[in-house]
């Protein structure tokens, strides 16, 4: 009978026994309401069909991920900017051409092409 204990005993692992760990990490990030909803749709419209597993919100941000090319960030890198910060961008090219010219001689000239137009 001991030796059936033993062997019971033997097979059991520790309490204290670390669990392997999974070879992915997951992270959450935050996403307005809208994303929420395009990508829960999406992912209904994925997952109509009758057999497979079901496709998972990562694989289909994914997918999305990679189409996403170099013109797609330049507009939103274009849609991040400021008015002060367009301003200060054409203010640095017309520094460029003209080196002896104030901030507010630049924001004279630029009212001056609006007046112009008007």
């Amino acid at each position: 009978m001991q030796s059936l204990e033993t062997a019971k005993c033997s097979t059991l692992e520790p309490a204290n026994a670390a669990k392997p760990k999974s070879k992915t990490e997951t992270f959450s990030i935050r996403i307005d309401a809208i994303a929420k909803r395009k990508i829960e749709g999406l992912l209904k419209r994925a997952n109509k069909k009758k057999l497979g597993r079901r496709v998972k919100a990562n694989e289909l941000i994914l997918a999305a991920l990679s189409l996403v090319n170099e013109e797609h960030l330049q507009g939103l890198r274009r849609k991040s900017l400021s008015n002060k910060d367009l301003f200060e961008i054409r203010y640095a090219e017309h520094c460029k051409k003209n080196k002896s010219t104030s901030r507010d001689e630049f924001l004279g000239l630029l009212m001056n092409q609006m007046q112009q137009k008007v």
